[in-house]
């Protein structure tokens, strides 16, 4: 978008002040208008990157090193957020997103499959802390499940930004 403002601010700084000079003071004008127009969203977004950025240490690397401290890498982990927490957790992985699962990509989520892998560890995402808000469909479909097996107890609730991750275990973490 930037470019094509850019390009027609001398076509139309000629066009609206005839007057000698005066076209080129409206071409500057014009031009450091259109370029703080489009470097406005900047300040959202670096907002937004700081915020996602807390909240990855907040939550996401604080559980990764729970699950780390509590499993070894032989260990299950389930979960949709497969980038830090199977990296800094070490642990093997369930993508319950089916993005790294191929039974999930080729036949979609269930939440048979997934508990009959038997994970060690399971994070959901909640749109609220203490009441369970499913992000997603899967998500509110396993805490269904996960809330009705007794092997499993909530090992707590981490705030990212926009969202909890609810961390279910089949034994206490330390």
């Amino acid at each position: 978008v930037l470019a094509p403002m850019l390009a027609t601010v001398p076509l139309v700084a000629d066009r609206w002040d005839p007057a000698p000079g005066a076209s080129g003071r409206r071409a500057s004008a014009l031009f450091l208008l259109a370029a703080l127009y489009a470097l406005s969203p900047l300040y959202p977004m670096v907002d937004y990157a700081n915020a996602e950025a807390r909240g990855l240490k907040r939550a996401h690397l604080e559980v990764a090193r729970l699950l780390k401290r509590n499993f070894t890498p032989d260990r299950l982990l389930a979960a949709s957020d497969c980038g830090v927490l199977p990296y800094i957790s070490e642990m093997r992985t369930l993508d319950i997103w089916g993005l790294t699962d191929r039974t999930i990509a080729e036949h979609g989520f269930e939440t048979g499959y997934v508990m009959r892998a038997e994970p060690d560890a399971i994070v959901l995402h909640s749109l609220h802390p203490g009441v369970f808000a499913g992000r997603h469909a899967y998500d509110r479909e396993l805490h269904q499940v996960v809330e009705a097996d007794p092997s499993y107890h909530l090992a707590g609730e981490w705030e990212f930004y926009g969202y909890w991750l609810w961390v279910y275990a089949k034994k206490p973490l330390r």
